[in-house]
């Protein structure tokens, strides 16, 4: 055999095995995406996803960014579920942040308790083969054998996991008080014989995830922070049923962020005839340092009025920090308005910090990295106007008269049910009125 031969099958060779692992690895991460759309098909209970519409994965994006604080695009998840072509394998954001909406830490754990579809001894010896024979019938051969082993794992992963009958699942909650922390009642029904372990799940969280047992009717939860809750049933790592949850406040509520357990204030220390507010002096004096980490002060009225419809929306208030010292000197502030989907934020800084801001707009997660935020940087020592309001399809956000920033209002119906506002440190607001178009809904100070 000359030289050259020796030196082309040694090049071949190392070509069909880079191509072999190539293809086996897209192959192998195709058949587990394909087994995590379809725990998501199953979780929703839309129907198969080949029959989805433009309008279904439009919600889908928005349940994402809800269940994960990430945004996937429309035109992502429909490549995903193969309604588009998809010229590259996903990102590994976008693998992780639908492992997540799942129910897994991440795309890891979701392949950590797959079953393995081919041994590793079976792998070697069909490169070896392939790389014996160098051919490409041979190549083909390989191919055909590792998309058997994906049509027989994807079968018995359908075994093994059959389809739920979400009708023999029951679930729904009720909050004991209106004040937080509030213990909400949950009662569920598993059907006899299910053997996968059951699970309660506050929020979208899974980190407030609790295992129940399966034969069991109530379970109770403690919640320390009021607002808008999905709660979720789930089975094994599909949720079967969800219940929504409103936790109210006897009026306002104010609290000091504090680990495990917030610190919660009585009124009278934070709330007077003019306004709402926390000064430095009044954390210390529940024993929490301010420096060198400025701990977060809360303020809530959730559940006090009628919820009224976000696209009709006027909103204003007077807002101000009380500490820009130290580790506070970027004097963070925000104001949410709690929705039954994904909130409406006002998010509020130093001008020189604007670039850290992050807030919910009701459809998404807006970043300073990527959106010109400058408008929302503001001398918070003084009085600082915010308003924001509804107008031809959009929503407006004000900073001291000033439009900063609009978005297209949320596709789907989304209903305000409360307010917050957030300080780094302290901080005081006053003049707050909620409005639906004309009408005044809520009022204080």
């Amino acid at each position: 055999m000359s030289k050259l031969m020796v030196v082309g099958k040694k090049w071949a060779s190392q070509i069909l095995s880079s191509l072999f692992k190539k293809y086996h690895n897209d192959f192998q991460m195709d058949a587990q995406l394909a087994l995590l759309c379809l725990q998501i098909e199953a979780r929703l209970n839309w129907g198969k996803t080949a029959d989805w519409q433009g309008g279904d994965f439009r919600r889908l994006s928005e349940k994402i960014l809800e269940g994960t604080g990430v945004s996937l695009s429309e035109s992502t998840l429909r490549r995903v579920f193969g309604k588009a072509a998809y010229p590259h394998l996903p990102s590994e954001t976008t693998l992780n942040t639908l492992a997540v909406f799942a129910g897994y830490a991440d795309w890891r754990a979701f392949k950590q308790q797959l079953p393995v579809p081919v041994d590793a001894g079976k792998e070697k010896a069909v490169e070896t083969a392939v790389k014996r024979k160098i051919g490409i019938p041979f190549l083909a051969a390989a191919f055909l054998l590792l998309l058997a082993a994906v049509t027989c794992f994807s079968f018995y992963w359908h075994n093994r996991h059959p389809t739920i009958n979400l009708a023999l699942y029951s679930f729904s909650g009720k909050p004991m008080t209106r004040s937080i922390p509030n213990s909400v009642i949950f009662t569920y029904h598993i059907p006899v014989g299910e053997v996968s372990p059951v699970y309660i799940q506050q929020s979208w969280d899974p980190t407030s995830r609790f295992q129940v047992p399966a034969g069991g009717s109530k379970y109770s939860s403690v919640y320390y922070h009021p607002g808008f809750f999905m709660a979720k049933l789930m089975v094994g790592s599909s949720v079967v049923k969800e219940f929504p949850l409103v936790i109210p406040t006897d009026g306002w509520s104010g609290l000091i962020e504090h680990s495990p357990v917030p610190v919660y204030l009585e009124k009278k220390e934070f709330q007077t005839d003019s306004m709402i507010g926390l000064g430095i002096d009044q954390i210390s004096a529940h024993h929490i340092d301010p420096e060198p980490q400025t701990p977060g002060v809360e303020f809530y009225n959730v559940g006090n009025f009628a919820p009224f419809g976000l696209k009709d929306i006027r909103f204003s208030a007077l807002i101000r920090s009380n500490f820009y010292k130290g580790s506070g000197a970027c004097m963070k502030a925000y104001a949410i308005l709690i929705t039954d989907g994904i909130p409406v934020m006002f998010a509020l800084s130093a001008r020189g910090c604007v670039a850290t801001l992050r807030f919910f707009n009701g459809s998404k997660l807006v970043d300073a990295k990527t959106t010109d935020l400058s408008g929302f940087g503001a001398n918070l020592q003084n009085w600082v106007s915010i308003a924001c309001r509804a107008d031809s399809g959009k929503l407006v956000m004000l900073v001291d008269q000033k439009p900063v920033y609009s978005c297209l209002l949320p596709l789907t119906t989304t209903h305000v049910v409360g307010i917050g506002f957030g300080f780094e440190g302290g901080g005081a607001v006053k003049a707050i009125s909620l409005s639906e178009e004309d009408k005044q809904v809520f009022a204080a100070f």
